[in-house]
């Protein structure tokens, strides 16, 4: 009221300018603080919860993915080595449990079930075969199809176990018009890049499916850690030489932990 009663004693220009002024001073008091520059990444930003700074753990990726041939989850791939199988006679990619490639045209002869405990299994990896070598090596057999996904962040020295289930489904027929048959063999072989040692060729990794039809088999490895990465490689084996068919693989997004 003082402040008020001060300006309108005043003479009409005197007080407009004194008005003027404060309103100046009143908005220059109030400034927009400028924004800051991007933080760069340091070791500090990737601290978590009470200090601890966030470290990536290895993963072997799930197989969940939009259904269909030549399509792969996240982190899997179609596995291409020379002399490695033709797409188009030995085709990879992602089924359902009910037909080959989610594609409702060609249904399996007897569809998988649902893996108890697991509640979201929206697609299977699958590949093809003919071969009657199950680990299969660059050179040895290109009658096949293979699949791979890297698994990144490991320790080396540090022991892994890895769960995943592998199964055989087939349709009434192949893309040719033969009759498939049922797999004999599943395997898996891990490779390291850099040192391109293997762990788990031969017998190790190789899971038998002989008279297991369109059932899945459960199947753990454990293994120690050579490197920061190693591919986690995936294909089959048929009993008799000319044989052709589908194995599949289902990974959970819980697949890998480490082993104390």
């Amino acid at each position: 009221m003082k402040k008020m009663n001060l300006v309108q004693k005043l003479p009409i220009g005197l007080s407009l300018a004194c008005m003027m002024m404060m309103t100046s001073c009143s908005q220059e008091d109030v400034q927009t603080p400028e924004p800051e520059a991007a933080a760069p990444r340091t070791e500090a930003s990737l601290r978590g919860i009470g200090g601890g700074i966030l470290i990536l753990q290895p993963e072997l990726a799930t197989t969940n993915a939009v259904w269909g041939n030549d399509r792969y989850a996240d982190k899997w791939e179609r596995y291409t080595y020379p002399g490695s199988g033709n797409p188009l006679m030995y085709p990879s990619g992602t089924s359902s449990l009910k037909s080959l490639w989610g594609d409702d045209s060609k249904p399996f002869v007897k569809a998988l079930p649902e893996i108890p405990g697991i509640a979201d299994m929206r697609g299977i990896l699958t590949v093809t075969t003919n071969s009657i070598v199950a680990d299969v090596i660059p050179g040895v057999s290109n009658a096949t199809s293979v699949a791979k996904s890297t698994i990144k962040n490991l320790k080396p020295g540090q022991k892994y176990q890895i769960k995943y289930y592998v199964a055989c489904a087939v349709p009434a027929q192949n893309a040719q018009g033969k009759i498939p048959v049922f797999a004999e063999k599943a395997n898996v072989r891990l490779q390291y890049n850099a040192s391109g040692k293997t762990q788990f060729s031969g017998n190790y990794g190789i899971t038998s499916l002989a008279g297991k039809h369109a059932e899945w088999v459960a199947q753990t490895i454990i293994f120690t850690a050579e490197d920061t990465e190693v591919d986690f490689i995936f294909s089959s084996a048929v009993k008799n030489p000319g044989n052709y068919s589908y194995v599949h693989m289902y990974v959970d997004k819980n697949s890998m932990k480490k082993v104390n």
